[in-house]
C-alpha cells in the first residue's frame, strides 16, 4: 500500500465482500470480548475523517459501477 492511507479491494473468491486495507492504526480499538457460553465478539473501532471516508465510499461506487459494466 505504499504512502495510502487505505485501500478498498474485493476478494475474487467471495461475492458481495469487500476489505478495507489500512496502513496506519494509530487511532484504532480492537477489542474481542467472550461472553460466559463461550460466543466470541470482536469489535473495531477507526478514526477516519470525512474526507476520507468520502473517498472511501466513491471508491466503493466505482468499483460496483465497474462490476456492473463487466458482467
Amino acid at each position: 500500500m505504499k504512502d495510502n492511507k487505505y485501500r478498498l479491494c474485493k476478494d475474487g473468491e467471495g461475492a458481495g465482500h469487500f476489505y478495507l486495507e489500512m496502513n496506519d492504526l494509530t487511532e484504532a480499538a480492537i477489542q474481542i470480548w467472550e461472553s460466559s457460553d463461550g460466543e466470541k465478539k470482536t469489535f473495531v473501532r477507526i478514526k477516519i475523517s470525512d474526507s476520507d471516508l468520502e473517498n472511501i465510499i466513491s471508491e466503493y461506487n466505482r468499483i460496483q459501477a465497474l462490476q456492473k459494466t463487466n458482467k
